[in-house]
């Protein structure tokens, strides 16, 4: 993990884009005296405010497939919320990709709850352009960035399920789902009672005639509840079975 403390404003402009060198890295600075990030709406904007001070970053994309996650905030208070946009090309041709707005939550917030959260899979070798910063030109505050990299598990889709056999013994696995990409397409009917763009992991097991117990949680605190669905048929016409929700607490819950 790498922390890096921005103490000016040297990434104020898209030339002078601080340069991300670490798939985990925490970045403390400030917009107080960034200057106007765009001044015309005839400018490739993405969704800001003309008239909007922020801080600039770049992250080259992996050789690998991966998911990079976004944590971001101003100490913003109620002057506004936070804006993330994301670009490709160069600074003097600049494409939106994405534009996302976050809470205005006080800097001494207890949880991640109150860091607004963008994830996207970047392109290998592709460059790209993060610009932070407010909903409006008064929206200026200390911030701080968190970039994280997660590799997509191998049981990310139906087809990579992992077999589980918990005959004679049961099993226990565990993992994670920070790297999983949507469980189903945007029209997809049969999902079982979730939302089509949830992320989970897929694991598959052959019965027997007799009872299954299946004991579950995701670590989440309190970002959502935990959901298990189990389907019968096969990856490509899947028949939902039944689907149960679990409260989100922490493992070491009762």
């Amino acid at each position: 993990l790498v922390v890096k403390n921005i103490t000016d404003t040297e990434n104020d402009a898209c030339t002078q884009a601080t340069r991300i060198t670490s798939n985990n890295m925490i970045i403390y600075g400030s917009t107080e005296f960034a200057t106007t990030d765009f001044v015309s709406d005839l400018e490739e904007t993405c969704g800001t405010a003309v008239g909007a001070r922020g801080v600039w970053f770049s992250i080259l994309g992996n050789k690998r497939k991966a998911v990079i996650r976004i944590e971001y905030q101003l100490k913003s208070s109620q002057n506004g919320n936070s804006k993330l946009a994301i670009f490709t090309g160069s600074c003097g041709d600049l494409k939106c990709i994405a534009d996302k707005e976050g809470p205005a939550a006080p800097w001494y917030a207890p949880d991640l709850n109150q860091l607004a959260v963008h994830e996207f899979i970047p392109k290998p070798g592709k460059k790209y352009f993060l610009l932070l910063t407010g909903e409006l030109p008064e929206t200026v505050a200390e911030y701080e960035l968190r970039i994280f990299e997660y590799e997509i598990p191998v049981n990310n889709e139906c087809e990579g399920a992992i077999s589980v056999s918990p005959y004679p013994v049961p099993e226990i696995m565990m993992g994670d789902n920070f790297g999983a990409t949507p469980d189903f397409e945007v029209d997809d009917r049969e999902t079982c009672g979730i939302f089509w763009d949830t992320r989970g992991v897929w694991y598959s097991i052959k019965g027997r005639g007799t009872i299954v117990r299946i004991e579950y949680q995701l670590n989440s605190y309190h970002q959502g509840k935990t959901e298990l669905s189990v389907f019968t048929g096969s990856c490509d016409a899947l028949k939902c079975v039944v689907n149960k929700e679990a409260d989100s607490s922490p493992w070491y819950s009762a």
